[in-house]
């Protein structure tokens, strides 16, 4: 299939603190990064950021990767330039703190004291703003529980083993697509059909099919990895479909975890 996608990035290199954790979304926010067709119209596709290699407790460049796949299977690359170094402002901060006048020390005193005075004032009011507080933090907690737990109730149980070890095969089949390590790929192919075998007994019969097609998958990409963006597109297209966002979800995770 003839590759029709382009990623954009509105520039090729930017800046990160040093010390600062890598974020994927505001990394791409960064680079601008727009998946495009052959006509320069946008498209919906996945982009995961592929940034393993980044070190941001070092100051040096860094190359990232950026994957995009499309519904149809289509996937393309590109690459920028991470710049880890500590920025003009943090440096401007430290200095700015090491340079303040001594007199300075009299005024903070001031409004210390003055705080404290408010603080004492006010002790009785906020004690039954606090009791006030307590009780509407509980019915919070308690309608986050519900909406956490409602949120994962389609991923429960079999889905969430399945949801797994197809994260898993994506994740294998995008590492290689990177690095081209044919013996890397199959030794995690390998690893998720023995998974398979051990997690068949635990699933229901329904369940197992689906997992067979799993390792179906993986042993037809294990002979020909040119295909295996047709075989995960068949996954999806074959009742993996309605786990497929959580599944896009994991494979960036399994990709850091590699």
């Amino acid at each position: 299939m003839e590759n029709q996608l382009r990623i954009q990035l509105r520039q090729s290199q930017v800046d990160w603190p040093l010390g600062k954790a890598i974020d994927d979304r505001e990394l791409k926010n960064a680079f601008g990064v727009q998946v495009v067709n052959q006509q320069g119209q946008a498209v919906n596709a996945d982009v995961i950021v592929m940034t393993k290699a980044v070190n941001v407790t070092q100051a040096g460049d860094y190359q990232v990767t950026f994957v995009a796949e499309d519904d149809q299977g289509n996937v393309v690359k590109s690459q920028g330039t991470v710049h880890v170094a500590q920025l003009r402002s943090q440096a401007t901060q430290t200095n700015v703190q090491g340079t303040k006048p001594n007199n300075h020390r009299q005024k903070w005193l001031i409004l210390a004291i003055i705080v404290v005075l408010i603080i004492c004032c006010i002790f009785g009011i906020r004690s039954c703003q606090n009791r006030q507080a307590q009780q509407a933090n509980n019915a919070s907690q308690s309608s986050q529980i519900s909406e956490n737990s409602s949120s994962i109730s389609s991923l429960k149980g079999d889905n969430a083993t399945l949801a797994q070890q197809v994260a898993a095969l994506r994740g294998a089949v995008k590492q290689y697509q990177q690095d081209h390590d044919q013996q890397a790929l199959q030794n995690q192919l390998s690893h998720i059909e023995q998974q398979n075998e051990q997690l068949r007994s635990g699933l229901s019969q329904n369940n197992q099919t689906r997992l067979n097609q799993v390792t179906q998958a993986a042993q037809n990409i294990a002979q020909n990895p040119d295909n295996a963006d047709s075989e995960i597109q068949k996954l999806k297209n074959n009742g993996f479909g309605q786990l497929w966002n959580s599944i896009s979800s994991q494979v960036q995770q399994w990709l850091n975890n590699h």
